[in-house]
């Protein structure tokens, strides 16, 4: 295929991609081409953008930023820029984009491709998923100490042996603490260091250099992360009564 069909196929290829933004500009930031999708997206006829600096695209705290030239300097000193943040239509809305401005290679002077496409329907809804996570950890965590003040409020007054009591209250205290740790990651999961470090540093207090982590990074599902919480409960409670948490020695 010689040059001007590439040319041709190329230019097919823009024209039809309405799905994404696409359009050139020079080293300084101003828009030399402007694709059907680019209009579609941003709002912009091609007589409106070209000449015009694309700085035009960006929020006003991004420009205070100085976002627009240090995506230009980027793209030309290492070949290519990424960037996810929001940028503006000409209606003034704004939407969320990912993008890449890439330098076209071999020309002088410098020329840059921008490609960018609009993900605000997935942002918006990654932050209505957000949203709902955060008033769901905050009602499991209310129901938790509720659970926690009713269990002990039933278990005094019914004369159950004090270190039963106690044992049931750290179990609860176990598993809050593991949810609390879920809810930092958002409910995906846990690294298994950071679910020993919990559980141990319950039990040891200003000790904790007597207990010495080393092994590869696992990462545990919501599940196994509860499941492995109280267990570790289980195991340290009963080194500081009968094991190696019971003496001086580092283990």
């Amino acid at each position: 295929m010689d040059i001007a069909s590439n040319h041709r196929l190329a230019a097919l290829l823009i024209e039809n991609a309405v799905e994404y933004a696409i359009f050139t500009m020079d080293d300084k930031g101003v828009v030399t081409s402007w694709s059907p999708g680019a209009e579609k997206i941003l709002g912009y006829a091609v007589d409106e953008i070209v000449g015009k600096n694309f700085s035009m695209l960006f929020t006003v705290s991004d420009l205070a930023a100085g976002s627009p030239p240090q995506e230009l300097a980027m793209a030309l000193e290492n070949g290519r820029a990424e960037d996810t943040r929001w940028h503006v239509r000409k209606s003034g809305e704004r939407f969320w984009a990912n993008g890449m401005t890439m330098r076209i290679a071999d020309s002088q002077p410098p020329a840059l491709l921008k490609i960018l496409r609009d993900e605000t329907p997935a942002k918006l809804a990654e932050e209505q998923r957000i949203l709902l996570l955060n008033e769901l950890n905050h009602r499991i965590k209310n129901t938790l100490t509720i659970i926690q003040s009713i269990t002990e409020q039933t278990l005094r007054s019914a004369n159950v042996d004090p270190v039963a009591r106690a044992t049931l209250t750290e179990r609860l205290m176990a598993l809050s603490q593991a949810h609390n740790v879920l809810t930092d990651e958002n409910w995906a999961g846990a690294d298994l260091e950071t679910i020993l470090r919990q559980a141990l540093g319950a039990h040891l207090g200003p000790n904790k250099a007597r207990v010495r982590l080393d092994g590869p990074a696992v990462r545990l599902s919501p599940h196994q992360a509860v499941a492995m919480a109280l267990a570790l409960h289980e195991l340290a409670t009963n080194a500081l009564k009968y094991g190696s948490l019971s003496n001086d020695a580092a283990w």
